[in-house]
């Protein structure tokens, strides 16, 4: 997979979600309508990117993408028609968002980015791992080898939907004799959800059913001691 194309270099860390994509326009359920309000709430955003219109490949600065962990942000860069970003690093929560949306997070050190940014154009070759600005040398960098999948695939929603197929045949197939008594497991992911789910019930009771009784038992014995035992029996 190769994403290529012009370069919008805004050279500015901590550039939240909220100057990505301004919260008033949070009352969508898709990202349909997004781009036309990417930057908006930067400052002097608007011209920023009328300075480059075709731009593919944005370059920035540290923590990009922090503040509110709205995948919006995300929705409103990859609509722009961006198809990676090059940073020092992400926020966490937008990195993932970035990745589940099919939006390259390319994380380099601060000198190289710097390099970067007085590019025209940047070839990003995201199975090899690889980029090259203005026809130049190979810059190496690395993804989630997990996620890079999702890239590949389109997006985290379009990489599961790719799926579909092998779970109907799995489903299908003669699961071996025994197993028809488990039928009812076959609907989970993994037997291991249904561990999960176990120990997280039990986790809750221990948390808001046992803890509570352990605190009243503490005050009766505590009562009990000072009435020199006779709670204990009523007399």
């Amino acid at each position: 997979m190769i994403v290529t194309g012009a370069v919008l270099a805004i050279e500015r860390a901590n550039i939240d979600t909220d100057q990505i994509i301004p919260a008033r326009h949070l009352t969508r359920l898709d990202d349909s309508g997004m781009g036309e309000h990417c930057f908006e709430g930067l400052p002097d955003g608007a011209r920023l990117l009328a300075s480059q219109p075709n731009a593919r490949v944005l370059v920035t600065g540290e923590n990009f993408g922090c503040g509110s962990s709205r995948e919006h942000a995300a929705w409103a860069l990859v609509q722009r028609g961006f198809r990676a970003v090059i940073a020092p690093s992400f926020a966490r929560i937008f990195e993932e968002n970035a990745y589940n949306n099919g939006l390259v997070p390319i994380k380099l050190p601060q000198a190289v980015v710097d390099a970067l940014a007085q590019a025209e154009r940047i070839e990003v070759d995201v199975t090899r791992e690889v980029l090259h600005a203005d026809g130049g040398e190979a810059i190496p960098f690395a993804l989630d080898p997990l996620r890079k999948a999702f890239i590949l695939g389109g997006g985290y929603l379009p990489f599961l939907a790719g799926k579909i197929a092998a779970v109907r045949a799995w489903e299908a197939a003669d699961r071996g004799p025994g197993m028809q008594s488990w039928r009812i497991l076959d609907y989970s992911l993994d037997y291991r959800v249904f561990g999960y789910l176990i120990a997280i019930s039990l986790g809750t009771a221990l948390l808001f059913g046992l803890a509570p009784a352990r605190r009243l038992s503490k005050l009766d014995v505590n009562a009990m001691l000072k009435d020199g035992g006779r709670g204990a029996s009523g007399g």
